[in-house]
């Protein structure tokens, strides 16, 4: 039960963290970028995303169709506001993988919990 917490605690503290550095980088001058959705080449044009959305991605399947579904559904979903929208699914991406990379160290062993710390194994 104590490595469960401890488990808990050192989530909510890396969400806490990668929040707090794009907190400071916003604070600093650093925006997100939305000018690439209009030129570069593995992402479709947005009115196709907008328009014909599956039709799209089924006739130009040699671009990225998955990435360009969760454009597409972003585009749509938010209408004017898809930087905002873009911005939201990009941090929680971003989470997800610090997420996923802590749990699959967790579950090969390369993380130890010992003294409410976690460190790494040097093997």
């Amino acid at each position: 039960m104590k490595n469960k917490n401890s488990d808990i605690r050192l989530i909510l503290s890396l969400i806490f963290f990668h929040t707090m550095v794009i907190v400071y980088l916003y604070q600093h001058g650093m925006f997100f970028n939305i000018r690439p959705l209009e030129n570069y080449i593995q992402i479709l044009d947005t009115d196709w995303l907008k328009e014909n959305l599956f039709t799209s991605l089924v006739f130009l399947h040699s671009q990225p169709p998955l990435f360009n579904l969760v454009l597409g559904l972003a585009i749509n979903l938010n209408g004017d506001n898809v930087k905002i929208g873009l911005m939201i699914l990009y941090q929680i991406l971003a989470i997800s993988s610090i997420l996923l990379l802590f749990i699959n160290l967790r579950n090969l062993r390369v993380l130890d919990s010992s003294r409410n710390c976690d460190t790494l194994k040097v093997r």
